[in-house]
């Protein structure tokens, strides 16, 4: 069977097969759609610029990740999971990683995990509220884990995946233990 790609999927492969050879601040839109030939009006009916097409690819790499693996229950296969992921895709993640700009793939995790853990935290709590001591361990636990992630791909991941997701999973703060399976 023929699989046909949507017009973002072809830009964001075109994009990713641009970060190969070019930082992604000196990738233009023009670099973007000549590479794919598609024209810049079919980019602009899709993307309204170069980081949102990035925040697509984000999303749609991370949200396919976790759909295929909805079963995971324990902070340390997600981990796990997601350090695979990343060794898997290290070529595309380790050209984006120096970014911190709009857009940027930090931003991006930060926010998604930041969310994943209030969203399990207020289940667990069934409220909306969360308690300030949880929270503070939320943004200062996630922030450290995309550090250590993000200079693990830098490096060229030296250490195998489950090496590094046992090693950021024995660093999980207190707060947090009664809400989370490690």
């Amino acid at each position: 069977m023929i699989h046909k790609q949507s017009i973002e999927e072809t830009l964001a492969e075109s994009l990713k097969e641009l970060l190969k050879s070019t930082p992604f601040k000196k990738i233009t839109v023009k670099d973007i759609v000549d590479n794919c030939e598609v024209t810049r009006t079919t980019f602009y009916r899709h993307f309204k610029d170069k980081y949102e097409l990035m925040n697509w690819i984000y999303f749609h790499k991370i949200q396919g990740f976790l759909d295929q693996n909805p079963q995971i229950s324990k902070w340390k296969d997600l981990l796990y999971l997601v350090t695979a992921f990343l060794y898997e895709n290290q070529t595309f993640f380790a050209s984006i990683v120096s970014f911190n700009e709009q857009n940027s793939f930090r931003e991006f995790l930060y926010g998604y995990g930041s969310d994943y853990c209030i969203a399990q935290i207020r289940n667990s709590l069934h409220s909306e509220a969360v308690p300030k001591e949880e929270a503070v361990a939320v943004k200062i636990y996630i922030d450290g884990t995309i550090r250590v992630l993000f200079d693990w791909l830098e490096a060229g991941c030296p250490e195998a995946p489950e090496e590094l997701a046992r090693m950021m999973c024995n660093c999980w703060p207190v707060p947090l233990t009664k809400y989370f399976q490690a």
